[in-house]
C-alpha cells in the first residue's frame, strides 16, 4: 500500500481585513439587551399589579417599571406597605405578587438576552456554550 502524502505543513494563508462590523454589532447588541431589560420590567411590573392583592388598588396602583440606566430597570412598588404585603409580617401571613412575577419572567428575560447576542459569530452557544 502506497504512502499518503503528508501536505499539512505545506500549507500556508494570510488574512487580512479590510472591514469589520464590530461597531454595529456591538450598537445592535446593547439596543437589543435594553429593549429586552425594558420589556421584562415592565411584564413584570404588570404581572405583580395583576396579582397584587386589592382592597383600596393602592398597592397595585404604585407598581411601576423605571430605568435605572442603560439596560438597567427596576420594578418599584410605591405603596410604604408594599413589602409587609409581600413578605408577611408576625401578625399576617406573606401575599408574594411581585418575586412570583420575576421568577414567572425571568426564563424568558434570559432567552432575550441570548436573543440579544445571537448576532455575535457562533451565537450564544460562543458566549454560553
Amino acid at each position: 500500500m502506497p504512502a499518503v502524502p503528508d501536505y499539512r505543513n505545506d500549507i500556508s494563508m494570510q488574512l487580512v481585513v479590510t472591514s469589520n462590523h464590530i461597531k454595529p454589532l456591538q450598537r445592535s447588541m446593547h439596543i437589543n439587551a435594553e429593549l429586552a431589560a425594558a420589556r421584562s420590567a415592565r411584564v413584570i411590573a404588570r404581572d405583580a399589579a395583576a396579582n397584587a392583592p386589592v382592597l383600596t388598588g393602592a398597592l397595585r396602583d404604585s407598581i411601576r417599571a423605571e430605568p435605572a440606566g442603560y439596560a438597567d430597570w427596576y420594578v418599584a412598588v410605591g405603596a410604604p406597605y408594599g413589602e409587609y404585603i409581600e413578605f408577611g409580617t408576625m401578625y399576617m401571613n406573606a401575599q408574594p405578587y411581585l418575586l412570583p412575577a420575576a421568577m414567572r419572567r425571568f426564563p424568558e428575560f434570559v432567552e432575550d438576552m441570548r436573543d440579544s447576542i445571537m448576532i455575535i459569530p457562533g451565537g450564544a452557544n460562543a458566549v454560553f456554550g
